[in-house]
């Protein structure tokens, strides 16, 4: 699935995009930046400067994304649409793995626990 939303700035998209990472409700957002919007809000044209997040996640992880982009987003009423996409079998297999919220990461490769652990394999 693709979920697309907009953001007003850059810092707002990266760190929506890392919790949404985070949280393994989706496998991979790519920020788009400038975009430019008109539209019609509270009666008014406006012309806003924003950002594009694109998100691709399974078809499992839908619902959960959704309510949670709902419930961080900053704007008072954010686009949030989705729509099915077809993948090579072998990226739809990433993307289900990456946003597997069983699948938990517990030390870091580059983590001083991880060198620990490789120098001394009792621990």
């Amino acid at each position: 699935m693709i979920v697309q939303t907009t953001v007003e700035t850059n810092i707002h998209a990266r760190q929506l995009a890392e919790r949404i990472i985070e949280e393994r409700l989706a496998a991979c957002v790519q920020i788009m930046s400038p975009l430019l919007s008109v539209y019609r809000w509270q009666g008014r044209l406006e012309h806003a400067e924003e950002c594009l997040l694109v998100m691709k996640t399974p078809a499992s992880r839908l619902a959960p994304l959704i309510s949670r982009l709902q419930e961080i987003h900053p704007y008072e009423l954010p686009e949030i649409i989705s729509w099915p996409a077809q993948a090579t079998p072998e990226y739809a297999a990433w993307c289900t793995r990456e946003s597997d919220p069983i699948k938990v990461e517990l030390v870091h490769p580059y983590s001083s626990q991880a060198h620990q652990a490789k120098e001394d394999p009792a621990s």
